[in-house]
């Protein structure tokens, strides 16, 4: 993935929350919601092969999704109901162990066919990996996403 000289409108406004960090894993996170964002056919194959590992999980509110194969597929019914989805990241922070881990916290304005639109808080724990033998392409390995609701939209 090219280094991008532009910032993501996904992460304009984030805060990101340690110097650990990099620049290379800002843009990967903001890779990975302009391709959930993005009407493209092929958005879920760029999903696969430019954001996620080979063997890479990935759980949301619409199903989990393992591997290559399966993760270029979990775009196939993302557009079924809703007519636009617009991620904004608030903050980022890093996590600390062996693997490099990190929490995202952010809203997604979704428009849906009758034109009623929707904001709702996310959070997602995102797990990363070096890439073959540059340590300098990171892909995701795990992501989890959870839909945040609060009591009185429950």
């Amino acid at each position: 993935m090219a280094s991008k000289s532009t910032i993501s409108y996904v992460t304009e406004d984030t805060k990101w929350m340690s110097d650990q960090i990099t620049g290379n894993n800002k843009d990967l996170i903001a890779r990975f919601y302009e391709l959930a964002d993005s009407k493209q056919s092929d958005a879920g194959q760029l999903m696969a092969t430019e954001v996620f590992s080979e063997d890479a999980a990935l759980s949301t509110p619409g199903g989990t999704f393992k591997g290559f194969k399966e993760i270029s597929k979990c775009r196939d019914h993302a557009w079924d109901t809703v007519t636009s989805r617009r991620h904004t990241l608030s903050k980022v922070f890093a996590g600390h162990g062996d693997k490099e881990e990190l929490a995202v916290f952010g809203t997604v304005r979704m428009t849906f066919a009758k034109r009623q639109s929707q904001d709702s808080e996310f959070v997602a724990h995102v797990k990363l990996e070096s890439s073959g033998s540059s340590a300098t392409q990171p892909r995701i390995s795990s992501m989890e996403v959870y839909a945040i609701t609060s009591p009185s939209s429950a």
